[in-house]
């Protein structure tokens, strides 16, 4: 199986595309495995000759071999099946330190995220341990698009969706593309066509995404949904995009937080 990357073909981008040519570099990982192509292909053979002893290094471990700032993507043996898994392996110190360097100096931004990604690790128990470390990336990287330094289009969804793709994170990019039911909004600004090209998931872990986002409040404070819908009309007036998107956008979000809320009190959880 060849590692490819997830980006538009070469020569496609131009200077009224929201799809960047280059992003500043990530914040570093702390690489505790040592680096180089021989650090990486070692652990890539440890996870296809000994899949248990891999899975467990994975876990227990949670870096990836980093070398010059490029990150390798690393693939799992999946029981069961006839090949290499193809889920890119999320590393949730790399996601807070990530939120953390370009967040942080947006102030209350940094309190909501901070407190969508301990709601996050609550309702993550109910998931398997992939879905978990995702949803818990997702929450830490839900609103990186606001980081000036990553703005393409303006619109948040967007431009964190193209920045995760630009790393290789798939799936983040398109739960992160997404939220809060991203695509009313997108299309009010023109912004329809390039969304589209980050498929839509339509998974409990996108319900949980958004059910984490919609019940914290701008300032990390603890919000029903009905007040956080408030909340926005009052920030933003009838009249604003965001205002009508939201409108449009808030009986597909009803349905996810009511969705996940049955699956947490089926699974004995409590809010």
């Amino acid at each position: 199986m060849s590692l490819h990357t997830l980006r538009p073909p070469a020569g496609s981008e131009s200077d009224d595309s929201p799809f960047p040519s280059a992003y500043p570099p990530a914040p570093p990982l702390d690489n505790d495995r040592g680096e180089g192509s021989l650090a990486t292909w070692t652990y890539c053979a440890v996870l296809w000759l000994v899949p248990p002893l891999g899975r467990h290094l994975l876990y227990a471990q949670k870096r990836y071999v980093c070398r010059d700032g490029c990150y390798w993507l690393l693939y799992l043996w999946r029981e069961g099946e006839a090949g290499m898994g193809s889920a890119v392996v999320c590393d949730l110190d790399w996601a807070s330190e990530c939120a953390t360097a370009y967040l942080a100096p947006l102030g209350l931004r940094w309190l909501h995220v901070q407190s969508v990604a301990a709601k996050a690790r609550q309702v993550a128990r109910m998931f398997d341990r992939n879905d978990c470390c995702d949803l818990i990336a997702a929450a830490y990287l839900h609103d990186i698009g606001y980081a000036p330094v990553l703005a393409r289009t303006g619109f948040h969804p967007l431009d964190g969706a193209c920045y995760l793709r630009s790393l290789g994170y798939e799936r983040l990019a398109c739960l992160v593309a997404h939220h809060p039911e991203a695509r009313f909004e997108a299309e009010l600004r023109g912004l329809g066509a390039a969304l589209v090209a980050f498929p839509r998931e339509r998974s409990a872990v996108a319900d949980a995404l958004n059910y984490c986002d919609q019940l914290v409040g701008p300032a990390g404070e603890s919000f029903s949904l009905k007040e956080r819908a408030s909340d926005i009309r009052a920030r933003y007036g009838q009249g604003h995009v965001v205002w009508q998107a939201y409108v449009r956008a808030l009986p597909y979000l009803s349905l996810a937080v009511g969705r996940t809320r049955q699956r947490l009190r089926r699974c004995g959880n409590s809010e």
